[in-house]
């Protein structure tokens, strides 16, 4: 990696509203529009846990806002899975057992094995899942129940079906989420239709 600064960004959203605190490497970080840096932190592969957030970057942002999924805090994980591989297992499974035991757990076997989370606003979809979602090393709870974590090296992406497997799965969530996009134009435009 050329850079190891990282710094904790706020990320806004297509209107300008800030969506969610994630830390970020810097040098990933200026291809991203919608973020906008607070402060200068840490990167997760060069300590334990992250830092909190400090009093004045709460007042920054609400609560409910940091619940709200955004195209750029999915990409952040998404290149933190690739970038630094899968958190460890013994992380892997804290995060799983603070998932297991949350209200806000969704179970649907037949979609996930460990089910989806209700809080952070992501839905169903398959890279959504928790058994996903609980390997990404910049990936967060909405609820604070755990942090961002190091990856252990894209050398352990085979250890959850290696980077082929990875990479289709991100195509295909990508593909679905711009049919989807366009699903719901024709949805809006019809509803204009019959408005008039």
């Amino acid at each position: 990696m050329k850079n190891n600064k990282c710094g904790l960004y706020q990320v806004i959203d297509k209107e300008g509203n800030p969506t969610a605190v994630v830390v970020f490497n810097d040098f990933f970080a200026h291809g991203f529009p919608h973020l906008v840096r607070i402060r200068d932190t840490e990167c997760p592969n060069t300590q334990k846990t992250t830092e909190t957030e400090t009093e004045t970057d709460k007042e920054k942002i609400k609560p409910e806002q940091k619940k709200k999924p955004s195209v750029t805090s999915y990409i952040a994980a998404e290149a933190s899975l690739f970038t630094q591989g899968p958190v460890s297992l013994p992380v892997f499974e804290e995060r799983k057992q603070a998932c297991m035991s949350c209200p806000e757990r969704m179970e649907k076997p037949e979609k996930d094995e460990i089910g989806f989370c209700k809080a952070c606003g992501c839905g169903e979809r398959k890279r959504a899942g928790l058994s996903v979602k609980l390997h990404m090393p910049n990936a967060t709870c909405p609820l604070n129940k755990w942090q961002p974590e190091k990856g252990e090296g894209i050398g352990q992406l085979k250890r959850i079906g290696g980077i082929v497997d990875q990479i289709k799965g991100v195509s295909e969530n990508v593909k679905n989420e711009i049919k989807q996009s366009k699903i719901d134009k024709v949805f809006e435009y019809t509803k204009k239709l019959f408005k008039k």
